[in-house]
């Protein structure tokens, strides 16, 4: 505890736990609320954002090490269109935390949708045609009905992503 590394290390973990945690969970249950309605091609859309969670780590380590190239990187490219300096990404301290975030957070995406999905499915269609003859506007509807009734799937969420992140 006396070694000033340790608090250094603490600090990068809790940062990259809150960052990757939250729009892990947040961004899959987003994602799973606009799949859940019936959209054209839902089906591939889900396979193609639950995809990442199946691809082996080795393959998507390199793609994005080819994204966050400093040169000639798609995530630069971007950048410029925006009238954005260029970053060194995976490259400087500053903003490696960043990159690796990114792309946890995007491999994680899918995996928090089908859970979230699944949760969704078993909200009763009745406790949100109660509220709509109650007056209850979409957002009364979410706060009051869906997220309590797909809180254990949220505890269970962010408990596995905290682990997989401190990991």
């Amino acid at each position: 505890f006396s070694d000033s590394a340790f608090y250094n290390a603490l600090k990068n973990t809790f940062i990259f736990t809150l960052g990757t945690l939250v729009p892990t969970i947040v961004g899959g249950l987003a994602i799973a609320m606009v799949l859940k309605k019936n959209v054209k091609g839902s089906a591939l859309y889900k396979a193609i954002i639950f995809s990442p969670w199946i691809t082996p780590t080795v393959a998507i380590s390199i793609v994005w090490s080819w994204i966050f190239e400093p040169k000639y990187g798609f995530a630069n490219y971007i950048l410029q269109v925006f009238n954005i300096p260029k970053s060194q990404w995976l490259q400087s301290s500053n903003t490696a935390m960043i990159g690796v975030i990114i792309v946890t957070v995007w491999k994680g995406f899918g995996w928090a949708m089908v859970f979230y999905l699944t949760a969704l499915e078993k909200v009763p269609k009745q406790l949100y045609e109660a509220a709509a003859i109650d007056g209850a506007n979409m957002w009364n509807k979410f706060i009051s009905i869906t997220l309590p009734l797909i809180s254990p799937t949220t505890f269970f969420l962010s408990i596995i992503t905290t682990i997989n992140s401190l990991q």
